[in-house]
């Protein structure tokens, strides 16, 4: 069984622009932090969000806290609105759900099985289409599959509707 790496992406591509500039305007949106639960213990956003920053030895505005994925999700998709957002098939359905619930176009690539991996053609269907967004779980859900991390990179370099280049 090969060993898997805990060590935090390249902070040359993650988190993107786009996922500061979604935290940003999520957070702004809120008129006040609210405490997280740790069973009857209640922490301040701030306080935990200083605690993970330290604990996994990155800056503050890297961590987002929320109540589970599909609040992170939502939040992420009423910040940023995008028009065309685009997701491997088949994976989470909250991502095509939330981005739906504000207004964009769902693009899909389709996984094939018996190992639902994407291949370098997923690179050219965003190429063509250029969402705005694009949704990827890794390791995926349901499949189980963890994207290869050329792949990943590949994906954060390419431009996206709106911008001359990816941002980084």
């Amino acid at each position: 069984m090969a060993a898997t790496s805990t060590a935090p992406p390249s902070r040359s591509i993650f988190p993107p622009m786009s996922i500061r500039s979604a935290h940003r305007q999520a957070s702004s949106r809120r008129s006040a932090p609210r405490p997280h639960r740790c069973g009857s213990i209640r922490i301040p956003t701030a306080a935990l969000t200083a605690a993970i920053a330290a604990h996994e030895g990155v800056p503050q505005p890297y961590v987002l806290c929320g109540g589970g994925a599909a609040e992170l999700i939502y939040a992420y998709c009423d910040a940023l609105r995008p028009r065309l957002a685009a997701e491997p098939a088949p994976t989470f359905s909250e991502y095509r759900t939330a981005a739906a619930h504000f207004g964009a176009q769902l693009a899909q690539y389709p996984l094939r099985a018996p190992d639902f991996l994407p291949d370098e053609g997923l690179l050219a269907f965003l190429k063509e289409r250029k969402p705005d967004v694009l949704f990827l779980c890794t390791p995926n859900n349901p499949t189980g599959v963890t994207l290869p991390r050329g792949l990943l990179e590949a994906a954060a370099h390419l431009p996206r509707a709106g911008h001359a280049r990816a941002a980084r």
